[in-house]
């Protein structure tokens, strides 16, 4: 990493007023609202298993080589914070044979994205990881909608929930460390736009999706089950509480 600029901003707070619309525009996609609001399908919900699977897959292959030569990074980043054993979890709960799964085109230009990143700018996989380590805050909520959409036990939504009661903390420590890290500027703008680029991405897969569920064949999500609508009651999707609106001052 480079030299520190004294005269940054605390990272967690700039990443956070220059992605809040992106953060909000990813929240309230269609396909988003239906899993916040337990009315996603079954088939619908496998799908997203399979595609967060591949990108974490992807994203934290990175982050472990790199925090195994970077202090600042395995200061960061924890072995908990992976998620890719959550996902396999759940969806061998589901019967998935995740070796079948194949990637939307969002999902694949986004490991691309990784690999390019860890070849030219790896600080920039930070980025990419505030972003899905951030989104447990509100996934901890949508999760009791699964739950009762599907009625699941822990099985099943061991990704949407994986620090159970820990949650609040382990998001204040994360942001402890990062707000504690000597990032140059150079370092601090990529890290942004590299959460930015995670926000949009998500996005565009969250499109794929919502596509693939009402009968397109954009990715696979390695299941053999047929679709089967969820029970849910419609209302209002939870929103992520610890992502409130920054504040004007």
């Amino acid at each position: 990493m480079g030299m520190v600029d004294e005269t940054k901003l605390a990272l967690t707070d700039r990443v956070k007023a220059e992605t809040w619309e992106l953060h909000g525009k990813a929240e309230h996609h269609d396909f988003q609202e239906s899993l916040g609001k337990g009315t996603i399908s079954r088939e619908g919900y496998i799908a997203y298993l399979g595609q967060m699977l591949l990108i974490h897959e992807a994203l934290e292959k990175h982050l472990r080589t790199l925090a195994a030569t970077d202090s600042t990074v395995a200061s960061i980043v924890q072995d908990y914070q992976y998620q890719e054993p959550y996902l396999r979890a759940d969806l061998e709960h589901f019967g998935v044979e995740a070796s079948l799964i194949t990637p939307c085109v969002g999902t694949q230009a986004l490991i691309e994205h990784f690999e390019r990143l860890a070849e030219t700018n790896p600080i920039g996989l930070l980025g990419a990881h505030y972003v899905v380590e951030g989104s447990n805050n509100g996934s901890k909520f949508i999760a009791k909608s699964i739950r009762d959409a599907f009625d699941l036990d822990e099985d099943g939504v061991r990704y949407l929930d994986p620090y159970g009661k820990l949650q609040r903390a382990y998001w204040g420590d994360f942001k402890t460390a990062l707000t504690a890290a000597a990032f140059s500027a150079d370092d601090a703008d990529a890290f942004v736009a590299s959460a930015k680029a995670m926000y949009v991405a998500i996005y565009k897969v969250a499109d794929e999706l919502g596509e693939m569920v009402g009968g397109g064949e954009a990715c696979s999500s390695g299941s053999v089950s047929t679709m089967e609508t969820s029970s849910g009651s419609g209302s209002a999707a939870p929103k992520c509480p610890f992502h409130e609106k920054p504040s004007a001052g």
